[in-house]
């Protein structure tokens, strides 16, 4: 007989007996389906937060930061020399479409436990809603300059409670009233926006953290560059909105791949323990029958091959509830771990990943007992109890 037709053989053997062995196999497909589900909600989370960070960037929008990996702070005349540059866009009145942003932060409690976050406020010009016309006021109004005002944007509205429509929010011993709630970019929409010299002033703060700029065109960023190396009085590092984003987002995005893998694998280590003991388990109750089988002729090449594919096929069970039950959580829900809000969503490259594990997990449970298998005597194995 071929080596195929009896691995096919071998296979309808073992499913024969599903039920006398489904209280093992069960245990294998739960431990596996955890394995799974940990790792694709986890890693979903690293994944909706890199897609968050760049959702809405433009590539004629261009931040300015000042030299160094995480930048530093920006006086006022180098924000102006920026202006002035030939690859900055200007409006109808032939202002530059460049903003200076400032930073302060302030505390709420999450809106599902409330446990205490942080959260930014940014200070932005007058012309920052030109650079960024994709944001829109949704209730409420405007700041007004030399207000404590500010808006808040939708995402941190929805994830925090007290920054409704008349509420205050404390930040540096004052209090600041929410006029405004906006929606536009994701970015901006995790925080609140102000008038960027009252929150220098309240901050007793005299520098920026970066610029904003709009270019004359999608392919104006070389010459931008350019015009920032002949200005020896500059020293900054000019970067497309979407990959400055990524880069701020890359720290926390690879801590959370990294928990994710770690925790996964420790998981993952007793599972493929436990697939291992219940194959060794199966292999024994079965002895019997597949030493017989050797002895009218089936190989030890084909007993290998179908003890592992039995195991695969018990661990795929496990990937696709894990793979269930994380799509049914976490797809199209939102999170606020460590104070950010998070629209998750269960990618099929994930997902592809989770199944990949489940696979691996059930191949390496089933390989020792699979040689175990073909490498028992068939005077022995005939010989054990039945």
């Amino acid at each position: 007989m071929a080596a195929g037709r009896q691995i096919l053989v071998l296979l309808l053997v073992a499913c024969g007996g599903v039920r006398s062995r489904l209280g093992p196999m069960l245990v294998v497909i739960i431990g596996v389906a955890c394995v799974v589900g940990v790792l694709i909600s986890m890693l979903s989370m690293g994944t909706s937060l890199r897609s968050m960070a760049t959702q809405g960037a433009r590539p004629d929008r261009v931040i300015v930061t000042t030299g160094g990996d995480h930048g530093g702070a920006m006086n006022q005349d180098t924000v102006l020399a920026l202006s002035n540059l030939d690859a900055v866009e200007r409006d109808g009145n032939g202002k530059p479409l460049s903003a200076g942003t400032s930073f302060g932060f302030s505390e709420g409690r999450k809106r599902i436990d409330g446990v205490r976050v942080t959260y930014p406020i940014r200070g932005v010009g007058p012309n920052f809603f030109t650079i960024v016309p994709e944001l829109r006021i949704t209730d409420g109004r405007m700041f007004h300059s030399g207000l404590r005002e500010v808006i808040v944007g939708n995402l941190r509205r929805t994830a925090t409670i007290g920054l409704e429509l008349g509420d205050r929010i404390r930040m540096r011993g004052q209090d600041w009233l929410v006029v405004g709630h906006y929606q536009g970019v994701a970015y901006l929409d995790d925080g609140a926006l102000t008038d960027a010299q009252t929150l220098m002033a309240s901050l007793e703060a005299r520098t920026f953290g970066y610029v904003t700029l709009r270019l004359n065109s999608v392919g104006s960023l070389e010459k931008l560059k350019q015009e920032i190396e002949a200005d020896p009085t500059l020293s900054v590092n000019a970067e497309t909105e979407d990959k400055f984003l990524a880069h701020e987002s890359r720290q926390l995005t690879h801590l959370l791949d990294f928990i994710s893998y770690f925790i996964a694998s420790v998981m993952a280590l007793g599972a493929t323990v436990g697939t291992v003991n219940i194959m060794y388990m199966i292999i024994d109750q079965r002895r019997r029958e597949m030493a017989t089988l050797r002895a009218i002729g089936f190989g030890s090449f084909p007993t290998v091959v179908a003890v592992l594919l039995e195991s695969l096929l018990i661990a795929l069970p496990g990937a696709v509830l894990g793979v269930a039950v994380a799509w049914a959580l976490f797809n199209g829900h939102r999170i606020t771990p460590v104070g950010l809000s998070i629209n998750m969503t269960v990618t099929a490259d994930v997902v592809a990943l989770g199944v990949g594990w489940a696979l691996a997990m059930g191949l390496i449970g089933g390989l020792l007992p699979a040689i175990r298998a073909a490498a028992v005597p068939v005077a022995e194995a005939l010989r054990a109890p039945p």
